[in-house]
């Protein structure tokens, strides 16, 4: 058998780019795609070849494969939430370069609910959630050696998961206290049934 470099081709990528490096075999060049393009198999390789991966595909593996592990290990150890900030800067500064959005759009237009809000997750926001989950997970389990040895969450001076959960326990408690109250120009009584906080089960809270 006899090698024949004419009817071969050499594909060379570099940094996700096609590039025109030749590869000789007994001094003689192998073609490279740029100069002659192939088709094997019913695909053509050829100057549009390049191993980069779209922005979009990106932002999809960090949202739905690398963010629940990275808040996994943000629950489970004692960090901050000045921590998880600079975590979200440096996401942020990634996402904006995958979209190509400019450096001088702040969290508030990534990661709000507005009309034209981008289905992506703030890590702040997935931390204190997970931090809140852990804390009642804790302190309202029903074993209660569990309830009496939670431990303190450890999460700075700036916020803690432990003073969220009171607020949102108080404010359930005044919206039972307030009732149902009528919006609009309905009459009394129109309107959803509205679920009591304090006859919830421990499914519904």
């Amino acid at each position: 058998m006899e090698f024949k470099p004419s009817k071969s081709r050499s594909i060379s990528i570099i940094k996700g780019k096609l590039t025109a490096k030749q590869f000789y075999i007994s001094g003689e060049p192998i073609p490279t795609v740029l100069e002659k393009p192939i088709k094997s198999l019913g695909q053509w390789y050829n100057a549009d070849l390049n191993d980069a991966t779209p922005g979009t595909l990106k932002l999809w593996c960090f949202q739905f494969g690398l963010l629940p592990r990275i808040l996994w290990r943000l629950t489970m150890y004692e960090l901050s939430l000045n921590h998880a900030i600079r975590l979200e800067r440096l996401v942020s500064s990634y996402i904006k370069k995958w979209l190509g959005l400019p450096k001088c759009l702040n969290s508030v237009g990534l990661y709000s609910d507005g009309i034209l809000s981008l289905p992506i997750a703030s890590l702040v926001d997935e931390f204190k959630c997970a931090k809140v989950r852990l804390e009642m997970s804790l302190t309202d389990s029903r074993d209660p050696i569990v309830r009496g040895t939670a431990p303190t969450l450890a999460t700075g001076r700036k916020w803690t998961p432990a003073t969220s959960v009171l607020q949102a326990k108080s404010a359930l408690r005044h919206r039972d206290v307030v009732g149902h109250v009528q919006q609009g120009r309905g009459g009394f009584g129109l309107g959803a049934v509205t679920h009591r906080w304090q006859q919830a089960s421990v499914t519904e809270c």
